[in-house]
């Protein structure tokens, strides 16, 4: 339809997350929330599905996502009817199917360059004997593909357009712009994918059909050959911004691309052949292109999901079978593992024989225990994994007489070759306080939540309360700001994300100013917050809190040119 503001399709809203952006449909009279439009791909996904019901899922966000962007990302899950949800760091997926798919993991410290559609990760690892370990991360998360076809778009295509056109009335009114600029989107990408193969030096872009009507009424098209000059010139620049950031964090870790085992490419615009040889030429040759870029973040999130086993909660659970305890290593280096079974039967409903064996058979059909029996209802048995794969086994329980019993589990899963890499802190989780030391407020972080600790973590530290705070008065407020950023800086400089207040009302006894707050501040691996304040003075009284979900505000044009010219007036208010 010929109106800019009848738009029914939404793409690029992932950057978005976690704002209070909304994208209006004037065909369902409503508007979107990013997180509504990212639960309707995934309710798409999960409908795909049709022999069974998928109440859980392991989402993939980029490592620099901030809090606000996960919460989101975690909001859209429950929107899309899962009950359980796992947020797991690109660069970590990555890694997981490079070592699933690798003959070996050579030791060292090797980069995860994964430049994605919207954002922009880079993950120093470092591998010892199929351990793998994040190091430390750097990222952008405005900038990635999308970038790269708004250069081709803006550098190429409108000029292209506004020499042959005349779009004058188009440019001059933001939403035929956008709309222009969206049209021309589809063959940026079809440009950008073919001139990054090494062989190609020019491509001839012609349109199938007009894109639109200039402003005085005619059909426009594009015949134009685009030559390699003309992309790297509008591409390098960007592609530049993502190679200065991996050498920023090579230079935080004190290495050069020289120290380097490899590169791995992760994400659509590492076919780039002008990509590749800008690292070749400004970090290592050691660029490694052994695993689909395309596909390899959603092969490790299908590996990670295999190992996770869904909460007994949320599980659902028939408890006329017989109900197992297992425990064992979901990721192992060595070929032989243990598994250990344990018969529950106050879990289980109806009779259960006295004497049980199990028995463990490979999926491959390449290995079984044989039949072993469960002494006293439970039994270690040593397993061997078939090397570099993910190895299922499927469990049998079976009675004297040969009879086999449904169990659950009825299956695992186990992943040989390396343990796979365990998420870490993007930011130091820190609290807004004032810091005596230093006089003055600033961000504090507790042990145990710096950035690149590993998750899940847990902090604590001891606060002293700067009022009285009486019983039973909902004005006297102890207020605990959460930021995740950087310790010993401004929380204006940082992100919010979120604030645990505990009023007077909540407490047993007067609590004077001065008085200890120990808090203890827990952070699960997908990220949500859970606070623990504890009160020595009024007998170690608790405060438990789960961090509530925040967004962040969209920043408007107009906000800028406030601040803008409120800037530009304190800096003539300074030259004076």
């Amino acid at each position: 339809r010929n109106d800019p503001t009848f738009v029914s399709t939404y793409i690029e809203f992932k950057r978005n997350m976690g704002s209070d952006e909304k994208s209006k449909c004037k065909n369902m009279g409503r508007a979107f929330s990013p997180e509504e439009l990212s639960a309707e791909v995934l309710k798409a996904l999960k409908g795909n599905v049709r022999d069974e019901e998928i109440n859980s899922i392991v989402v993939t966000v980029p490592a620099k996502f901030k809090g606000v962007q996960k919460d989101a990302t975690q909001k859209a899950a429950e929107l899309a009817g899962f009950q359980h949800c796992i947020l797991l760091q690109e660069p970590i997926a990555a890694s997981t199917a490079y070592g699933i798919n690798a003959k070996s993991i050579e030791d060292g410290e090797w980069l995860v360059f994964d430049f994605g559609g919207g954002t922009f990760d880079v993950a120093l690892m470092k591998a010892n004997e199929g351990i793998m370990k994040v190091m430390d991360t750097e990222g952008d998360n405005h900038l990635g593909g999308k970038n790269l076809d708004s250069a081709i778009v803006d550098k190429i295509l409108m000029p292209y357009l506004e020499d042959n056109y005349t779009i004058n009335k188009i440019l001059a009114d933001d939403q035929w712009k956008g709309l222009l600029q969206n049209a021309l989107k589809h063959p940026a990408e079809e440009i950008k994918i073919n001139l990054s193969s090494k062989d190609k030096n020019q491509y001839e872009y012609l349109s199938e059909s007009p894109i639109g009507k200039d402003d005085e009424g005619n059909g426009m098209e594009i015949d134009l050959t685009i030559t390699k000059d003309q992309y790297e010139e509008a591409l390098k620049p960007i592609f530049q911004r993502a190679v200065d950031i991996s050498k920023k964090l090579l230079n935080n870790n004190n290495l050069k691309g020289s120290d380097l085992t490899t590169v791995l490419m992760i994400g659509g615009p590492t076919f780039s052949h002008t990509l590749r040889e800008m690292i070749r030429k400004q970090i290592t040759s050691k660029i490694n292109i052994s695993i689909d870029p395309m596909t390899a973040v959603a092969n490790g999130a299908a590996l990670f999901a295999s190992r996770e086993n869904i909460p007994e909660g949320i599980r659902e659970t028939d408890h006329t079978k017989i109900q197992l305890k297992l425990s064992y290593q979901a990721d192992a280096v060595e070929t032989e593992q243990k598994v250990g079974i344990k018969v529950l039967r106050d879990k289980t409903d109806g009779e259960v024989p006295e004497i049980l064996f199990v028995e463990l058979n490979r999926m491959d059909k390449g290995w079984t225990s044989g039949k072993v029996e469960l002494k006293g209802d439970a039994e270690i048995l040593d397993v061997h994994l078939e090397a570099g794969k993910s190895n299922g086994f499927e469990i049998l329980i079976t009675d004297e007489k040969g009879t086999t019993h449904p169990c659950e589990p009825e299956s695992i899963s186990m992943i040989q070759g390396f343990k796979v890499a365990e998420a870490v802190l993007p930011f130091d989780l820190c609290v807004d306080a004032f810091e005596i030391a230093v006089g003055r407020q600033q961000l504090t972080t507790l042990k145990g939540l710096q950035k690149n600790h590993p998750l899940p973590a847990k902090g604590s530290g001891t606060y002293r309360t700067s009022e009285d705070v009486r019983p039973g008065k909902k004005q006297d407020i102890i207020n605990i700001p959460i930021y995740e950023g950087k310790a010993g800086t401004k929380a204006i400089y940082n992100d919010f994300r979120g604030i645990v207040k505990i009023t007077g009302d909540e407490l047993n006894g007067l609590l004077p100013k001065g008085s200890d707050v120990e808090l203890k501040i827990e952070i699960d691996q997908s990220e949500s917050i859970k606070v623990t304040a504890t009160f020595p003075y009024l007998e170690d009284q608790m405060v438990n809190d789960v961090l509530k979900k925040t967004k962040k505000s969209t920043v408007t044009k107009n906000y800028l040119k406030k601040e803008l010219k409120k800037a530009q007036s304190n800096l003539e208010n300074l030259e004076e």
